[in-house]
């Protein structure tokens, strides 16, 4: 679940999308938490997917080094 208070929006060719606050959220809110439609994969999980597949993951999620 993240912050209500933010949007995706496009930064620069550089940069790509990044999520950035539409209010001022003050410093130390949490602004996402782990809910049920986040999904999670092991290592394992993520080496048994086709390259395709591994390559969206690298540019579209975050890696939590878990």
């Amino acid at each position: 679940m993240i912050h209500p208070k933010t949007e995706l929006k496009f930064i620069s060719k550089e940069i790509g999308y990044g999520v950035v606050a539409t209010e001022f959220i003050p410093a130390g809110t949490i602004t996402w938490a782990l809910d049920k439609l986040d999904r999670e994969f092991s290592l394992i999980e993520f080496q048994s997917f086709e390259p395709i597949y591994q390559n969206i993951l690298d540019y579209y999620t975050f890696r939590n080094n878990n």
